[in-house]
Protein backbone atom coordinates (compact mmCIF):
# COMPACT_ATOMS: atom_id res chain seq x y z
CA UNK A 1 0.00 0.00 0.00
CA UNK A 2 1.27 3.46 -0.87
CA UNK A 3 0.37 6.27 1.54
CA UNK A 4 0.44 9.92 0.59
CA UNK A 5 -0.12 12.46 3.34
CA UNK A 6 -0.33 16.24 3.49
CA UNK A 7 -0.47 16.71 -0.26
CA UNK A 8 -1.71 20.04 -1.60
CA UNK A 9 -3.40 19.19 -4.88
CA UNK A 10 -6.30 20.42 -6.98
CA UNK A 11 -6.40 17.55 -9.46
CA UNK A 12 -4.47 14.32 -8.85
CA UNK A 13 -3.59 12.08 -11.80
CA UNK A 14 -2.16 8.94 -10.29
CA UNK A 15 -0.23 7.82 -13.34
CA UNK A 16 1.42 11.23 -13.68
CA UNK A 17 1.97 12.71 -10.24
CA UNK A 18 2.81 9.71 -8.08
CA UNK A 19 5.42 7.01 -8.46
CA UNK A 20 3.05 4.06 -8.39
CA UNK A 21 3.83 0.55 -9.44
CA UNK A 22 1.69 -1.16 -12.04
CA UNK A 23 1.16 -4.13 -9.73
CA UNK A 24 0.06 -1.96 -6.80
CA UNK A 25 -3.35 -3.00 -5.45
CA UNK A 26 -3.97 -0.41 -2.67
CA UNK A 27 -3.74 3.34 -2.31
CA UNK A 28 -4.33 5.44 0.80
CA UNK A 29 -4.40 9.22 0.67
CA UNK A 30 -4.63 10.88 4.08
CA UNK A 31 -5.06 14.52 5.03
CA UNK A 32 -5.30 15.64 1.41
CA UNK A 33 -6.27 19.30 1.58
CA UNK A 34 -8.03 19.49 -1.75
CA UNK A 35 -10.18 22.56 -2.16
CA UNK A 36 -12.47 21.32 -4.88
CA UNK A 37 -12.05 18.48 -7.38
CA UNK A 38 -10.15 15.24 -6.92
CA UNK A 39 -9.68 13.12 -10.07
CA UNK A 40 -8.10 9.68 -10.17
CA UNK A 41 -6.82 8.55 -13.55
CA UNK A 42 -6.36 4.80 -13.32
CA UNK A 43 -5.29 3.79 -16.82
CA UNK A 44 -1.81 2.66 -15.76
CA UNK A 45 -2.93 0.96 -12.57
CA UNK A 46 -4.74 -2.19 -13.70
CA UNK A 47 -4.32 -3.94 -10.34
CA UNK A 48 -5.57 -1.20 -8.01
CA UNK A 49 -8.38 -2.68 -5.93
CA UNK A 50 -8.68 -0.60 -2.75
CA UNK A 51 -8.80 3.14 -2.38
CA UNK A 52 -8.72 4.80 1.07
CA UNK A 53 -9.42 8.51 1.39
CA UNK A 54 -8.98 9.36 5.05
CA UNK A 55 -9.37 12.68 6.87
CA UNK A 56 -9.58 14.86 3.78
CA UNK A 57 -11.41 17.93 2.53
CA UNK A 58 -12.27 16.57 -0.89
CA UNK A 59 -15.57 17.93 -2.18
CA UNK A 60 -15.84 16.14 -5.52
CA UNK A 61 -14.35 12.81 -6.57
CA UNK A 62 -14.20 11.44 -10.13
CA UNK A 63 -12.89 7.95 -10.75
CA UNK A 64 -11.87 8.38 -14.38
CA UNK A 65 -10.65 5.87 -16.89
CA UNK A 66 -9.71 6.94 -20.39
CA UNK A 67 -8.41 3.53 -21.42
CA UNK A 68 -10.23 2.09 -24.40
CA UNK A 69 -12.50 -0.87 -23.63
CA UNK A 70 -11.38 -1.05 -20.00
CA UNK A 71 -13.22 -0.05 -16.87
CA UNK A 72 -11.93 1.35 -13.61
CA UNK A 73 -10.17 -1.38 -11.64
CA UNK A 74 -11.02 -0.24 -8.09
CA UNK A 75 -12.70 -3.09 -6.19
CA UNK A 76 -13.10 -1.68 -2.71
CA UNK A 77 -14.10 1.74 -1.43
CA UNK A 78 -14.49 2.50 2.30
CA UNK A 79 -17.69 4.51 2.51
CA UNK A 80 -17.17 5.35 6.18
CA UNK A 81 -14.60 7.99 5.17
CA UNK A 82 -17.02 10.11 3.14
CA UNK A 83 -17.04 12.96 5.63
CA UNK A 84 -16.61 16.04 3.43
CA UNK A 85 -17.29 14.62 -0.02
CA UNK A 86 -20.21 16.29 -1.83
CA UNK A 87 -20.07 14.65 -5.28
CA UNK A 88 -18.97 11.07 -5.92
CA UNK A 89 -18.91 9.53 -9.42
CA UNK A 90 -18.19 5.81 -9.59
CA UNK A 91 -20.18 4.82 -12.67
CA UNK A 92 -18.91 2.00 -14.92
CA UNK A 93 -16.24 0.95 -12.42
CA UNK A 94 -15.30 -2.51 -11.23
CA UNK A 95 -16.23 -1.71 -7.64
CA UNK A 96 -17.03 -4.99 -5.90
CA UNK A 97 -17.39 -4.16 -2.21
CA UNK A 98 -17.76 -1.37 0.29
CA UNK A 99 -15.33 -2.25 3.06
CA UNK A 100 -16.65 -3.12 6.51
CA UNK A 101 -20.28 -2.41 5.69
CA UNK A 102 -23.10 -2.77 3.17
CA UNK A 103 -24.21 0.77 3.90
CA UNK A 104 -23.25 3.87 1.96
CA UNK A 105 -23.44 6.48 4.69
CA UNK A 106 -22.53 10.14 4.53
CA UNK A 107 -23.67 13.45 5.92
CA UNK A 108 -22.00 15.40 3.10
CA UNK A 109 -22.77 13.63 -0.18
CA UNK A 110 -25.16 15.53 -2.42
CA UNK A 111 -24.60 13.70 -5.73
CA UNK A 112 -23.85 9.98 -6.01
CA UNK A 113 -23.45 8.19 -9.34
CA UNK A 114 -23.09 4.40 -9.20
CA UNK A 115 -24.20 3.21 -12.63
CA UNK A 116 -23.21 -0.22 -13.98
CA UNK A 117 -21.21 -1.52 -11.00
CA UNK A 118 -20.65 -5.29 -10.50
CA UNK A 119 -20.98 -4.97 -6.73
CA UNK A 120 -24.78 -4.87 -6.93
CA UNK A 121 -24.90 -8.13 -8.89
CA UNK A 122 -22.53 -10.00 -6.58
CA UNK A 123 -24.15 -9.19 -3.24
CA UNK A 124 -26.83 -11.43 -1.77
CA UNK A 125 -28.09 -8.60 0.47
CA UNK A 126 -29.21 -5.19 -0.71
CA UNK A 127 -26.97 -2.22 -0.07
CA UNK A 128 -28.47 0.46 2.15
CA UNK A 129 -28.08 4.14 1.42
CA UNK A 130 -28.14 6.50 4.42
CA UNK A 131 -27.44 9.93 2.95
CA UNK A 132 -28.99 12.83 4.81
CA UNK A 133 -28.05 15.56 2.30
CA UNK A 134 -28.25 13.64 -0.98
CA UNK A 135 -30.09 15.31 -3.85
CA UNK A 136 -29.26 13.17 -6.91
CA UNK A 137 -28.78 9.38 -7.00
CA UNK A 138 -27.96 7.37 -10.13
CA UNK A 139 -28.20 3.57 -9.84
CA UNK A 140 -29.08 2.41 -13.36
CA UNK A 141 -27.77 -0.72 -15.14
CA UNK A 142 -26.92 -2.57 -11.94
CA UNK A 143 -29.04 -5.71 -12.27
CA UNK A 144 -30.93 -4.86 -9.06
CA UNK A 145 -33.82 -7.22 -8.35
CA UNK A 146 -35.17 -5.33 -5.34
CA UNK A 147 -35.70 -1.65 -4.80
CA UNK A 148 -32.77 -0.55 -2.59
CA UNK A 149 -33.39 0.77 0.91
CA UNK A 150 -32.75 4.50 0.71
CA UNK A 151 -32.90 7.00 3.55
CA UNK A 152 -32.40 10.40 1.97
CA UNK A 153 -34.97 12.97 3.14
CA UNK A 154 -33.79 15.61 0.64
CA UNK A 155 -33.49 13.32 -2.40
CA UNK A 156 -34.88 15.07 -5.48
CA UNK A 157 -34.03 12.71 -8.36
CA UNK A 158 -33.58 8.93 -8.48
CA UNK A 159 -32.53 6.90 -11.54
CA UNK A 160 -33.12 3.14 -11.23
CA UNK A 161 -33.62 2.45 -14.93
CA UNK A 162 -32.35 -0.68 -16.70
CA UNK A 163 -32.43 -2.92 -13.63
CA UNK A 164 -34.49 -6.04 -12.88
CA UNK A 165 -36.87 -4.68 -10.25
CA UNK A 166 -40.18 -6.57 -10.21
CA UNK A 167 -42.16 -5.19 -7.26
CA UNK A 168 -42.87 -1.77 -5.81
CA UNK A 169 -44.31 -1.23 -2.34
CA UNK A 170 -45.18 1.91 -0.44
CA UNK A 171 -42.42 1.19 2.08
CA UNK A 172 -39.60 1.71 -0.43
CA UNK A 173 -40.53 5.38 -0.80
CA UNK A 174 -40.88 6.18 2.90
CA UNK A 175 -37.22 7.13 3.21
CA UNK A 176 -37.40 9.54 0.27
CA UNK A 177 -40.51 11.59 1.08
CA UNK A 178 -39.61 14.61 -1.08
CA UNK A 179 -38.66 12.74 -4.23
CA UNK A 180 -39.74 14.57 -7.41
CA UNK A 181 -38.23 12.65 -10.33
CA UNK A 182 -38.12 8.86 -10.53
CA UNK A 183 -36.91 6.84 -13.53
CA UNK A 184 -37.93 3.17 -13.28
CA UNK A 185 -37.97 2.49 -17.00
CA UNK A 186 -36.68 -0.81 -18.43
CA UNK A 187 -37.31 -2.95 -15.35
CA UNK A 188 -39.65 -5.94 -14.85
CA UNK A 189 -42.45 -4.22 -12.90
CA UNK A 190 -45.79 -5.95 -13.48
CA UNK A 191 -48.36 -3.95 -11.52
CA UNK A 192 -48.93 -0.72 -9.61
CA UNK A 193 -51.04 -0.93 -6.45
CA UNK A 194 -53.11 1.89 -5.01
CA UNK A 195 -50.68 2.32 -2.10
CA UNK A 196 -47.39 2.34 -4.00
CA UNK A 197 -47.17 6.12 -4.53
CA UNK A 198 -49.75 7.18 -1.94
CA UNK A 199 -47.22 9.06 0.21
CA UNK A 200 -45.09 10.36 -2.69
CA UNK A 201 -47.08 13.54 -3.05
CA UNK A 202 -44.23 15.64 -4.45
CA UNK A 203 -43.51 13.52 -7.52
CA UNK A 204 -43.42 15.64 -10.67
CA UNK A 205 -42.31 12.98 -13.17
CA UNK A 206 -42.49 9.18 -13.08
CA UNK A 207 -41.08 7.08 -15.90
CA UNK A 208 -42.45 3.51 -16.03
CA UNK A 209 -41.82 2.86 -19.72
CA UNK A 210 -40.53 -0.48 -21.00
CA UNK A 211 -41.74 -2.60 -18.10
CA UNK A 212 -44.25 -5.47 -17.99
CA UNK A 213 -47.13 -3.58 -16.36
CA UNK A 214 -50.50 -5.18 -17.06
CA UNK A 215 -52.54 -3.70 -14.23
CA UNK A 216 -52.80 -0.35 -12.45
CA UNK A 217 -55.11 -0.22 -9.44
CA UNK A 218 -57.76 2.44 -8.94
CA UNK A 219 -56.55 5.58 -7.16
CA UNK A 220 -52.92 4.62 -7.87
CA UNK A 221 -52.04 8.23 -8.73
CA UNK A 222 -54.82 10.09 -6.93
CA UNK A 223 -52.35 12.15 -4.87
CA UNK A 224 -50.22 13.28 -7.82
CA UNK A 225 -51.43 16.60 -9.20
CA UNK A 226 -50.25 19.89 -10.65
CA UNK A 227 -48.48 18.99 -13.89
CA UNK A 228 -47.56 15.44 -12.88
CA UNK A 229 -45.85 13.66 -15.82
CA UNK A 230 -46.53 9.93 -16.14
CA UNK A 231 -44.91 7.73 -18.81
CA UNK A 232 -46.49 4.31 -19.38
CA UNK A 233 -45.44 3.42 -22.93
CA UNK A 234 -44.24 -0.05 -23.97
CA UNK A 235 -45.96 -2.04 -21.26
CA UNK A 236 -48.60 -4.80 -21.38
CA UNK A 237 -51.66 -2.66 -20.71
CA UNK A 238 -54.80 -3.61 -22.64
CA UNK A 239 -57.20 -1.40 -20.66
CA UNK A 240 -57.14 1.19 -17.91
CA UNK A 241 -59.74 2.99 -15.80
CA UNK A 242 -59.84 6.79 -15.51
CA UNK A 243 -59.74 6.37 -11.72
CA UNK A 244 -56.29 4.78 -12.11
CA UNK A 245 -54.88 7.95 -13.64
CA UNK A 246 -54.16 11.45 -12.31
CA UNK A 247 -57.15 13.76 -12.38
CA UNK A 248 -57.41 15.44 -15.80
CA UNK A 249 -53.69 15.46 -16.50
CA UNK A 250 -52.48 16.51 -19.96
CA UNK A 251 -49.05 14.98 -19.38
CA UNK A 252 -49.87 11.29 -19.30
CA UNK A 253 -48.17 9.30 -22.06
CA UNK A 254 -50.00 6.03 -22.71
CA UNK A 255 -48.67 4.77 -26.04
CA UNK A 256 -47.57 2.38 -27.26
CA UNK A 257 -49.51 -0.37 -25.46
CA UNK A 258 -51.72 -3.22 -26.79
CA UNK A 259 -54.93 -1.30 -26.04
CA UNK A 260 -58.22 -3.10 -26.55
CA UNK A 261 -60.89 -0.70 -27.83
CA UNK A 262 -64.38 -1.94 -27.00
CA UNK A 263 -67.50 -0.83 -25.18
CA UNK A 264 -65.64 -0.72 -21.86
CA UNK A 265 -63.31 1.91 -23.36
CA UNK A 266 -65.98 4.62 -23.38
CA UNK A 267 -65.06 5.83 -19.87
CA UNK A 268 -61.35 6.20 -20.65
CA UNK A 269 -62.32 7.91 -23.91
CA UNK A 270 -64.24 10.56 -21.94
CA UNK A 271 -61.21 11.02 -19.68
CA UNK A 272 -58.97 11.47 -22.73
CA UNK A 273 -61.30 14.10 -24.20
CA UNK A 274 -61.55 16.03 -20.94
CA UNK A 275 -57.80 15.84 -20.33
CA UNK A 276 -56.80 16.75 -23.86
CA UNK A 277 -54.73 13.58 -24.28
CA UNK A 278 -55.08 12.30 -27.85
CA UNK A 279 -52.64 9.42 -27.91
CA UNK A 280 -54.41 6.14 -27.20
CA UNK A 281 -53.97 4.03 -30.29
CA UNK A 282 -56.07 0.88 -30.55
CA UNK A 283 -54.40 -2.48 -31.10
CA UNK A 284 -57.49 -4.66 -30.93
CA UNK A 285 -59.92 -5.49 -32.48
CA UNK A 286 -58.22 -5.77 -35.82
CA UNK A 287 -60.59 -3.49 -37.73
CA UNK A 288 -59.82 -0.62 -35.31
CA UNK A 289 -56.07 -1.16 -35.21
CA UNK A 290 -53.93 2.00 -35.35
CA UNK A 291 -56.99 4.21 -34.90
CA UNK A 292 -57.12 6.76 -32.08
CA UNK A 293 -59.73 5.98 -29.43
CA UNK A 294 -60.86 9.62 -29.27
CA UNK A 295 -61.79 9.52 -32.97
CA UNK A 296 -64.29 6.66 -32.43
CA UNK A 297 -67.85 6.84 -31.15
CA UNK A 298 -69.96 4.36 -29.24
CA UNK A 299 -71.29 2.59 -32.32
CA UNK A 300 -67.68 1.86 -33.32
CA UNK A 301 -66.84 0.51 -29.88
CA UNK A 302 -70.09 -1.27 -28.91
CA UNK A 303 -70.87 -3.47 -31.89
CA UNK A 304 -73.07 -5.95 -30.06
CA UNK A 305 -75.22 -3.26 -28.49
CA UNK A 306 -75.78 -1.45 -31.80
CA UNK A 307 -76.11 -4.55 -33.98
CA UNK A 308 -73.13 -3.60 -36.11
CA UNK A 309 -70.88 -6.05 -37.90
CA UNK A 310 -68.71 -8.22 -35.72
CA UNK A 311 -65.04 -8.49 -36.50
CA UNK A 312 -64.19 -11.71 -38.29
CA UNK A 313 -61.68 -12.53 -40.97
CA UNK A 314 -64.41 -12.50 -43.60
CA UNK A 315 -66.20 -9.40 -42.30
CA UNK A 316 -63.22 -7.21 -41.49
CA UNK A 317 -63.33 -5.51 -44.87
CA UNK A 318 -67.05 -4.85 -44.43
CA UNK A 319 -66.81 -3.44 -40.92
CA UNK A 320 -65.91 0.20 -40.77
CA UNK A 321 -66.28 3.11 -38.37
CA UNK A 322 -69.78 4.55 -38.19
CA UNK A 323 -68.72 7.85 -39.77
CA UNK A 324 -68.26 5.99 -43.03
CA UNK A 325 -71.51 4.07 -42.47
CA UNK A 326 -73.45 7.32 -42.06
CA UNK A 327 -72.17 8.63 -45.39
CA UNK A 328 -73.17 5.41 -47.12
CA UNK A 329 -76.60 5.41 -45.47
CA UNK A 330 -77.18 9.02 -46.50
CA UNK A 331 -76.35 8.09 -50.06
CA UNK A 332 -78.71 5.11 -49.88
CA UNK A 333 -81.60 7.29 -48.61
CA UNK A 334 -81.11 9.80 -51.42
CA UNK A 335 -81.11 6.99 -53.97
CA UNK A 336 -84.29 5.53 -52.48
CA UNK A 337 -86.13 8.90 -52.68
CA UNK A 338 -85.03 9.30 -56.28
CA UNK A 339 -86.45 5.89 -57.17
CA UNK A 340 -89.75 6.66 -55.39
CA UNK A 341 -90.17 9.99 -57.21
CA UNK A 342 -89.34 8.38 -60.53
CA UNK A 343 -91.95 5.67 -59.93
CA UNK A 344 -94.56 8.28 -58.92
CA UNK A 345 -94.12 10.31 -62.09
CA UNK A 346 -94.19 7.16 -64.21
CA UNK A 347 -97.52 6.15 -62.69
CA UNK A 348 -98.89 9.69 -63.18
CA UNK A 349 -98.12 9.58 -66.90
CA UNK A 350 -99.84 6.22 -67.27
CA UNK A 351 -102.98 7.46 -65.59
Amino acid sequence: MVQNENVYIQILSLNANLALQEEQDSLQISDARVSNTFTLDLCLMPNLQRLFLINNKIEELHISDNCINDRNPIHQLPSEYFTNLANLYLSHSNLLTLSYSLTVKSTSLQVLSMTNIPMFRNLSDNITFDLSRLSLLFLSENGMIDFPKITAPDLDSLDLSKNEIKFLTQEVFQGIPRIRYIDLSSNHIKSITRDTFATSIYIRELNLENNQIHHISESAFINQRGGFILRLGNNHLVSILPSSLPVLSRTVYLDPNPWNCDCESTSIKRWLLLSGVNLYQCMNPLYLRNMSLVSLNETDLCHDEYGDFKSTETQTSLSMPSGVNRILCSYCLKSSWALLLSSYFSLSELS
